[in-house]
């Protein structure tokens, strides 16, 4: 009768599987970290598990979409013969292992457990759902991401462009790239309008070959509405987009907050614009009395920013489901951008920039010569009244008239040869909702 043999042998584990492994330690899998741990201090892989378990390798399952992409989910094989016995065919042949009769896969899950102290930690709680998911989502990308926050046109064309994205995904439905700003139109119109006019920040995930596999906007130092007399500001994480969800949506949100954003948006869409959730616990005083928002809780916040922060932008801009009305304020000729419809104290609303067609929909009309707002196309009542004069023959222009970037234009909206606060109100309103501009 056979005897078997007992034989000691390491875990033999091919070097795309343990460069898989150890990316995904590098990506924050702690599960993953804990596994790379045990695979190099195990000696004996039949003193882990049962035995005739050995000589693992990855294999990639790849699906395609209609753009182009590809999906990936990753297996783990291995040989659960007994090649000791001398009744196995290819018994003494170096090769049988890697035999696909030989083989069979497991899940990576499954591989995990295999090392005892993996193990051994996940029955006593060490590790949550989350953390298997993340294992999972990490283990399909073979490479390491590196973040950074960016706050160029540069940086936001090349977060948005599609041409850069990676041609891999966790699954068909890939936030990123099934993202309405992907076009090299819009892209240029994100760019332009987050970095001359709103001024926030762009949060990019990319390989080192220079892919993006997620993008997010940062918004800095925004006024909480609702706690106005204390002068309450946050800075927030909006808008995540990534092709591995199941692992970068955490990781952008650990970076993002390593760098100051202690809050994200709950929800990623535009039914829950004034909806946020704190990345730790944050405690205030409002007044005399602390005000404490707990860790992963939801609250409503409402935002606003005055714009334009920097300089004006040229033209057009980007579906914004979060800061999505643009108020203005016919006294100050002050522009504001905010979540929500209800601040009658900073203006009227004058355009709303939820729309997906580059542009954003007109709510008022601004004249360029008094500054306020109205319904007509150009001038408001009383100004087109002294402006314009009629005759026999049609309407004239009954006003001194001078040039300004080759147009002929009514005097009165320039001020030692620059736009005066009203006329610069109107043409920013005007690069907002149209393609085609005048000026």
């Amino acid at each position: 009768m056979y005897r078997q043999l007992y034989v000691k042998m390491k875990p033999i584990i091919s070097n795309d599987l343990k460069n898989r492994i150890n990316f995904a330690a590098a990506n924050g899998s702690i599960i993953a970290s804990d596994l790379a741990t045990a695979i190099k201090a195990c000696r004996d892989i039949n003193n882990e598990n049962a035995r005739n378990i050995n000589y693992f390798d990855s294999k990639r399952i790849v699906g395609t979409c209609g753009d182009g992409r590809k999906t990936i989910r990753i297996v783990v094989t291995c040989c659960r013969k007994d090649l000791s016995d001398p009744r196995f065919p290819d018994h003494g042949n170096p090769q049988a292992p890697y035999f696909p009769e030989n083989r069979s896969d497991i899940t990576p899950h499954d591989f995990a457990l295999i090392f005892k102290t993996v193990a051994d930690k996940n029955d006593n709680g060490g590790y949550s759902s989350p953390d298997w998911t993340y294992f999972d989502s990490a283990m399909r990308l073979a490479s390491k991401v590196k973040f950074r926050i960016g706050n160029t046109m540069a940086d936001f064309i090349k977060a948005y462009d599609f041409s850069n994205y990676v041609g891999l995904s966790e699954s068909q439905q890939s936030t990123l790239h099934s993202s309405c700003m992907r076009s090299s139109e819009t892209a240029r119109n994100a760019a332009d309008y987050y970095v001359n006019f709103a001024g926030a920040k762009i949060l990019i995930g990319e390989t080192p070959d220079g892919e993006v596999v997620s993008r997010a906007l940062l918004w800095d130092n925004m006024l909480v509405r609702n706690y106005r007399d204390e002068d309450l500001r946050v800075s927030f994480l909006d808008r995540t987009y990534t092709a591995f969800d199941g692992f970068l949506l955490q990781a952008m949100r650990d970076f993002a907050l390593k760098n100051g954003y202690k809050w994200r948006k709950t929800v990623n869409d535009y039914c829950h614009k004034t909806s946020f959730t704190p990345m730790e616990n944050i405690d205030f005083m409002l007044g005399e009395d602390p005000k404490h928002f707990e860790k992963d809780g939801e609250y409503r916040l409402y935002l606003s920013k005055q714009v334009p922060a920097i300089r004006m932008h040229k033209f057009g801009c980007p579906y914004c489901d979060t800061m999505s009305w643009l108020y203005y304020d016919t006294n100050t000729m002050q522009m504001t951008i905010a979540n929500s419809d209800s601040f009658q104290e900073i203006g009227c609303i004058v355009a709303d920039l939820a729309n997906t067609g580059c542009y954003a929909e007109r709510a008022r009309h601004i004249c360029p010569v008094c500054g306020k707002t109205h319904s007509n196309t150009s001038f408001c009542d009383d100004c087109e009244s002294k402006i314009l004069g009629s005759s026999p023959f049609g309407e004239y222009i009954n006003a001194k008239m001078t040039t300004y970037k080759g147009k002929t234009i009514p005097a009165v909206m320039l001020y030692k040869g620059k736009p005066t606060p009203a006329f610069n109100a109107y043409i920013t309103l005007e690069r907002l909702v149209n393609s085609r501009t005048i000026f």
